[in-house]
């Protein structure tokens, strides 16, 4: 069983990524959702997923800062950033943490399908 963790702290977007995008048609089994880094990391301590979707620029815990925190636990993990804000020093960031892709809002779900992809 293949899960996505999707953090995002707009509530209109991560309704929208939770109903609206073909998760199962993706090869994913499970959407989890959080609204902040700190609510991602409690429902971690269940279960891991295998992909983290997530908004760089969240109150309290920055996107970046979740995923090097979720990848030093040891687990494999995918990292598929998603941001209103396409600039350079994010994407390098994005780079060092060797995210499969990043993603400029609003989301075309064709890019997101083929970063869930590959």
């Amino acid at each position: 069983m293949r899960t996505v963790l999707l953090v995002e702290d707009e509530a209109r977007i991560l309704a929208s990524l939770e109903s609206d995008f073909p998760w199962k048609e993706c090869g994913i089994d499970r959407v989890i959702s959080a609204c902040d880094g700190f609510e991602a990391l409690r429902l971690c301590e269940g279960c891991f997923p295998d992909l983290l979707v997530t908004d760089l620029r969240m109150p309290g815990m920055t996107g970046l800062e979740l995923a090097e925190r979720m990848q030093s636990s040891g687990h494999p993990l995918a990292v598929l950033f998603i941001s209103a804000y396409s600039d350079v020093s994010y994407l390098r960031e994005a780079m060092k943490l060797r995210a499969v892709d990043y993603l400029v809002k609003p989301i075309d779900f064709a890019d997101l399908r083929r970063a869930v992809h590959s």
